[in-house]
């Protein structure tokens, strides 16, 4: 028989001393009653899983109630984290040298279709809709069937100018409200001129703003430019830059437990062909970008009530926006 290998608990388990204090399952705070992908950034695998994911080993994602197995040729599946048998988490067994999930527990064997094919378990493992990009996995975490993958060009084949992650009380909703307030540019961020919505669309999956933006490219020298804002329930905010350099940065949100989530960013080049000269561009614009994300994880920090504040004329977007998100 073969032996269990062991892998670390998560940076989350740790803290909480054992895995049954958190949440198995994603709540109103976090998910809720929206149906929509998550995107797991490959900046924010080791922070959800503890550590990075190596071949035979299930990690549990987060609070999601849901584990990534990996087998030895390094192909991904995403399940349930409880076994059906008795419920014990997978994320404590393995994944053999066939690919087959085995559970710690009681060593029942699930194919990757999730059939079993050994052990006491009499019920399959449900596997959940996966989808791998360059930039990190989608992953569908509803028990319904899912909706299309949202259509971001941008992850896959682009380069990769910088990335982070933090951990934090966020909401996707405020991550995604702070893009849509693009006055928050000139304010916050010290652009010279205020920026202007120039038009602002919603459908089911998706909500995009598109403004004016100026740069400061030197002493006294400004370049006039757009930004478009993308957010796509819960928690994918695509913002692209044009106008120096066409640079588009990557915003994921990843809930760990109740009122915590992980925030990933990546700024990518948005042309996957660019030109030498816009490389440095970007390049040079990149540090730009990088600070006003931490200038934005400050204010997304230390958000009241949404029910708490009262929006004006101009605010005619954010008031369709917060309409939208909380269909």
């Amino acid at each position: 028989m073969e032996c269990p290998r062991r892998y670390p608990k998560s940076v989350h388990e740790q803290a909480s001393g054992t895995a049954g204090a958190w949440s198995e399952t994603p709540t109103r705070s976090s998910l809720g009653h929206h149906r929509g992908w998550l995107f797991l950034a490959k900046p924010a695998l080791s922070t959800v899983v503890g550590a990075t994911p190596t071949s035979g080993t299930i990690s549990r994602l987060g609070s999601s109630g849901l584990c990534l197995a990996v087998d030895d040729f390094g192909h991904a599946t995403v399940t349930d984290l409880a076994c059906p048998h008795r419920g014990v988490h997978l994320s404590l067994g393995h994944v053999d040298g066939e690919g087959a999930v085995v559970c710690a527990a009681h060593h029942t064997r699930f194919s990757r279709a999730g059939d079993v094919i050994g052990g006491p378990s009499t019920a399959p493992l449900r596997r959940r809709p996966a989808h791998t990009s360059d930039l990190g996995y989608w992953v569908w975490p509803h028990s319904d069937p899912p909706t299309p993958i949202p259509d971001i060009a941008e992850l896959n084949g682009r380069a990769v100018l910088a990335e982070g992650t933090r951990i934090g009380p966020y909401d996707w909703r405020d991550i995604g409200e702070n893009a849509v307030d693009s006055a928050h540019i000139s304010a916050l961020h010290g652009t010279p001129t205020l920026p202007q919505v120039l038009d602002y669309t919603a459908d089911y999956g998706a909500f995009r703003v598109t403004s004016t933006i100026t740069w400061t490219t030197g002493p006294n020298r400004t370049r006039d430019g757009h930004v478009q804002f993308e957010v796509f329930k819960p928690g994918v905010v695509v913002v692209r830059f044009s106008g120096i350099a066409r640079l588009t940065s990557i915003v994921t949100w990843w809930p760990l437990q109740p009122n915590v989530a992980v925030v990933s960013w990546q700024v990518v080049m948005t042309d996957p062909n660019p030109r030498p000269v816009e490389i440095r561009l970007g390049e040079h614009l990149v540090g730009e970008v990088e600070t006003q994300l931490l200038d934005d994880l400050r204010i997304w920090e230390h958000k009241g009530p949404r029910g708490s504040v009262r929006l004006g004329p101009l605010d005619r977007h954010i008031a369709s926006y917060r309409e939208w998100a909380d269909r």
